[in-house]
């Protein structure tokens, strides 16, 4: 063991101790100000698995799950979290938390100031840019197509990777050629292994509109690298891809600063005008259409059987490719279920009030926590109505920026928080912090938020066009409005108040795509061995969806997680051994015997 202060857990997957720990010592080498320092390896043969601990010498020590003000302390420049074992920073994952504006017309942020959104400055000031024109591209020969080209990463991958990427070329709408052509971006990550598998892994990320090769350029910490090779691509209208359907007229500290989503309905409209300005067909950019995309893919790589990967609205969209082109899928996993036949909308406010019951019910069960934070519910509601009476002040070290943390945000962060695995045991003495009126449990994240919405690149974390080509086309048209109503009687008021997608149906009102056909709002029948993987806190795919998604699907396993947010895999080591072993052997149930090794949540005092 090397001598130095701890900052960092991560994971690296090789067939050889060697190859891993040369990956380890790339990725120290290339960690931005000075290089880390390995402080400690720990190999696990049995899985090819290696976990390094990193730190820098100079730093003071800061503990596993600390607050923003103890890394600050020690001496670390605060930026977006940096969850440990390779996870995400608070940005996105599936159903995109950024996106629970969208989803659920939650108001995340609140601007200092006043002004109008989206007209070249945003509400504090700050330049707004000129949305790159990106206008579809015109097709000379349809029977070339689909077509894939090499080309150079528009996206920054690891230095301890070597990553093969390609632009694969296809009709923006296969019935009318005229319509012209996308411009795919795909990235191959090669398997560990000198010897790997023949059937690679397709990972298919959420929102709908995240990108994947921005947000997910580190897949490292997954199972699927040992034996074989991972398959990225940015989605239609995502990303790196080719027109990209991100609106830039949007910016989400301004267009929400006055706790309504008019602003941001006015900008989007802008956006859709300019999108088809350029020759964007919205109809075109729904799930059964990426599903084209993939199985194109598929065809392109000279693949002849590959495994799905779906992480939330990426689970939707493998449930899609089971659907549409079931041959040549080998297994899948679905990482937070989202099946078609679920009302999104509807249940949206059902699902958050359960994620937090499961939080108090879980803070009440635990001594310590019970102790040091009494009364939870009542408290969190209590701070939301004070906060919506006077927002709380954060300012960024440097004064940088500045937010007001209405009882919205905060409902925000904590509904957000519930993703992680990790951060959920910190919530409720998150909860009694802000209650002292201390804002270092909010900092890391708006600072991590304002990050993935950071308007000075032209690739953002969310397509907000895409979202809405997607959500207006197969999730509006079947949501049931009185059975939201309805079931909002039984929930608490504070959460109806927060949770009504009003906004969304206004804006699908005007985004003007037609709806999908009824199938995609039915069960997905199939015969294909599929892992289903939940969480117990889940705020937006909870544990019910993926028994509802196994009952036809005929060779499917599926298990919950105790402790687990929203995505299984990177934020617990029984999920991915269990993923691992799956991965090996689709039609056989994989070993769960490390669940009962998961007990009750440890929660920070």
């Amino acid at each position: 063991m090397n001598g130095g202060s701890l900052i960092e857990t991560r994971t690296f997957l090789a067939d050889q101790r060697a190859a891993a720990t040369a990956r380890a010592r790339a990725y120290a080498m290339a960690a931005p100000g000075m290089p880390l320092t390995i402080l400690e390896e720990e190999w696990d043969e049995r899985v090819g698995r290696l976990t390094v601990r990193f730190g820098r010498p100079a730093m003071g020590v800061v503990e596993r799950g600390a607050s923003p003000a103890a890394w600050r302390a020690a001496g670390w420049v605060p930026g977006p979290p940096v969850l440990l074992g390779g996870r995400r920073r608070f940005a996105l994952r599936g159903l995109a938390v950024a996106l629970v504006v969208a989803l659920s017309g939650v108001t995340l942020l609140a601007a200092i100031g006043s002004g109008e959104g989206g007209t070249g400055r945003s509400a504090d000031g700050r330049p707004m840019p000129t949305p790159r024109r990106d206008p579809v591209t015109a097709v000379s020969d349809p029977a070339s197509l689909p077509r894939l080209e090499d080309a150079e990463c528009r996206f920054e991958p690891p230095a301890w990777e070597t990553v093969t990427c390609h632009d694969l070329v296809v009709l923006q709408d296969r019935s009318d050629p005229a319509a012209g052509a996308l411009h795919l971006h795909v990235a191959v990550y090669p398997a560990d292994s000198t010897q790997p598998q023949g059937d690679p892994v397709v990972f298919l990320t959420g929102g709908p509109g995240a990108t994947a090769l921005i947000d997910y350029e580190d897949f490292s910490a997954y199972p699927f690298r040992l034996e074989r090779d991972l398959i990225v691509m940015d989605q239609r209208g995502t990303g790196s891809s080719r027109p990209s359907l991100a609106c830039p007229e949007t910016d989400p500290v301004d267009l929400l600063a006055d706790g309504s989503g008019f602003r941001q309905h006015e900008a989007l409209e802008r956006c859709r005008e300019r999108l088809e300005d350029d020759g964007v067909r919205l109809s075109s950019y729904s799930g059964a259409d990426i599903a084209d995309d993939l199985t194109e893919l598929r065809g392109a790589l000279g693949i002849d059987r590959w495994n799905l990967y779906g992480i939330s609205y990426g689970s939707r969209l493998a449930l899609t490719v089971m659907r549409d082109h079931p041959d040549g899928i080998r297994s899948v996993i679905l990482d937070g279920a989202y099946p078609p036949q679920v009302d999104l909308y509807a249940e949206g406010a059902l699902n958050a009030s359960r994620a937090f019951a499961r939080l108090f019910a879980a803070c009440a069960a635990d001594t310590s926590c019970a102790r040091d934070h009494p009364d939870l519910e009542d408290r969190l509601w209590d701070l939301v109505a004070d906060l919506d009476q006077e927002p709380l002040t954060v300012e960024q070290p440097g004064g940088d920026a500045e937010w007001q943390v209405s009882g919205a945000a905060f409902l925000s962060f904590v509904f957000d928080s519930l993703y992680y695995a990790d951060a959920i045991p910190t919530l409720p003495a998150a909860i009694g912090e802000v209650e002292a009126g201390r804002t270092e449990a909010l900092l890391s994240y708006l600072e991590g938020y304002a990050h993935g919405h950071d308007l000075s690149h032209d690739q953002y974390d969310i397509s907000e066009g895409m979202h809405f080509a997607a959500q207006c086309r197969e999730e509006r048209p079947f949501t049931d409005r009185a059975a939201y109503q309805e079931r909002s009687r039984f929930l608490r008021d504070d959460v109806v108040a927060h949770l009504d997608p009003g906004i969304d149906f206004m804006i699908c009102d005007t985004w003007q795509v037609p709806p999908a056909p009824a199938i995609e709002n039915e069960p997905v029948t199939s015969a294909i061995p599929t892992l289903l993987l939940s969480g117990e806190f889940d705020p937006i795919t909870p544990p019910s969806w993926a028994t509802l998604a196994a009952e036809t699907l005929e060779r499917s396993f599926s298990y919950t997680y105790p402790g687990g947010g929203h995505g299984a895999i990177v934020d617990l080591d029984c999920a991915y051994e269990m993923a691992a072993e799956f991965l090996e052997r689709p039609t056989a149930a994989p070993d769960d015997a490390c669940l009962s090794d998961l007990g009750q949540t440890p929660f920070d005092p």
